[in-house]
């Protein structure tokens, strides 16, 4: 699958959940996280302020955003591994991002989308 494909493909998959009074797309992909996190986040910023992927091969979440807000303080309170800078940030599965995994497969299974989820995110 090419690039623009795959990201068109990850858009008809997002996840919308609100995270610490903040709406959020989220998705599982473990293949172009900047590109993805980067075009969602602008096709979808009136109404999300952040991308944030589940890449289950690295064992981490991205985030990524257009717009104004600081994602390495958001990266911080997934996790205090977590870091970045303000536009991409990034933090590990770990004992303190176990919760938000938690949330993220229930609000799959909520939309519908939750095919193989649980089996993808594997650290769970």
């Amino acid at each position: 699958m090419k690039e623009k494909e795959y990201v068109d493909d990850c858009d008809k998959n997002l996840i919308r959940m609100e995270i610490n009074g903040n709406n959020v797309g989220v998705l599982i992909s473990d293949k172009f996280r900047s590109t993805v996190g980067n075009d969602l986040s602008e096709r979808h910023k009136d109404e999300l302020a952040y991308i944030l992927i589940v890449d289950p091969k690295r064992e981490r979440f991205s985030l990524r955003t257009v717009n104004d807000i600081d994602l390495s303080l958001i990266a911080k309170s997934i996790s205090p591994s977590g870091g970045g800078i303000k536009k991409a940030a990034g933090a590990p599965f770990d004992i303190y991002s176990k919760q938000l995994l938690e949330k993220i497969i229930e609000q799959a299974k909520k939309e519908g989308k939750d095919k193989d989820i649980k089996s993808r995110v594997y650290s769970l």
